[in-house]
């Protein structure tokens, strides 16, 4: 087996790919028939696609966030903060509480510390809470199709996803403060007695 690999990697070299195209050379002129190989002409690309391609790769040659974390000054401020954290277990909530308990002075000495908290705890912990997010997304925009401006969709996605705490909400209380807020409101709408 190792004999054959071998034999293999030896023939994908620059010099038996020449030794491989003169043998062709060669035979091509024996027959005669065959035209000489040339390269293809290179075709132009429809100007629609070429702007496409030309914004696609804008968006990925952006270096937008690449001064978010700097490399040496996370690793000199986890040193730092690591000596100063004591002896005991080093845990995410040990490291929020730690720059919690920190004046706005020290925090900003690990500026590069906090960045990366903030991301962790933002972050998804799995792709299942975006998909969830999404097809959630797919169900408010459904049901709620008539008028939805982007502020509207926002918040009707955090009323949506968060719904356990939605849920413990006091909707006669909300009415109500929704009626008292205008007297136009308060001629129109009767005020709910509170829940006992």
């Amino acid at each position: 087996m190792q004999m054959t690999v071998k034999a293999l990697q030896t023939m994908r070299s620059e010099e038996s790919f020449a030794l491989f195209w003169k043998v062709l050379e060669k035979k091509r002129q024996e027959l005669g028939c065959i035209n000489e190989p040339k390269v293809g002409r290179k075709r132009k690309i429809p100007h629609c696609k070429n702007q496409d391609l030309s914004k696609f790769d804008d968006v990925f040659n952006l270096c937008v966030l690449k001064e978010d974390l700097d490399k040496e000054r996370l690793a000199t401020q986890l040193n730092v903060l690591y000596a100063n954290m004591g002896a005991g277990p080093i845990s995410l909530k040990n490291v929020v509480a730690f720059l919690k308990s920190l004046g706005q002075g020290q925090r900003h000495l690990y500026s590069m510390v906090m960045t990366l908290v903030e991301l962790i705890l933002v972050m998804p912990a799995t792709n299942a809470i975006s998909e969830r997010s999404f097809s959630a997304l797919r169900r408010v925009k459904t049901w709620l199709r008539s008028t939805m401006t982007q502020s509207r969709l926002n918040w009707c996605m955090v009323l949506h996803v968060h719904n356990d705490k939605t849920d413990k909400l006091d909707l006669l209380k909300i009415a109500n403060e929704f009626t008292m807020r205008n007297d136009s409101r308060k001629k129109i709408f009767e005020i709910a007695p509170p829940n006992r």
